[in-house]
């Protein structure tokens, strides 16, 4: 495989690419950027409703803090990494 598809998150691409788009769907919900649902409907939300709670935030500002970088927002592109 290469780098674009060995950093490409696929199931949050489904998610993305399928079911936001498709007129059937509603009410999308993030949380935790781990967890995602959408309600099968023709009425409701399109944007997604994105869930931090406080574990989850704590465990992020600690990653940040131990390897200086900044995590991606939730249905953000991953950066493609140079294979060389």
């Amino acid at each position: 495989m290469g780098p674009d598809e060995l950093a490409e998150p696929h199931i949050e691409l489904i998610f993305q690419r399928l079911a936001m788009q498709h007129p059937d769907y509603a009410n999308f919900r993030v949380k935790d950027n781990w967890w995602a649902w959408a309600l099968k409907t023709r009425q409701g939300h399109r944007e997604p409703v994105f869930e931090m709670s406080p574990a989850y935030r704590r465990k992020l500002a600690e990653w940040e803090t131990h390897t200086g970088r900044r995590h991606r927002a939730p249905l953000d592109p991953f950066p493609v990494q140079d294979p060389t």
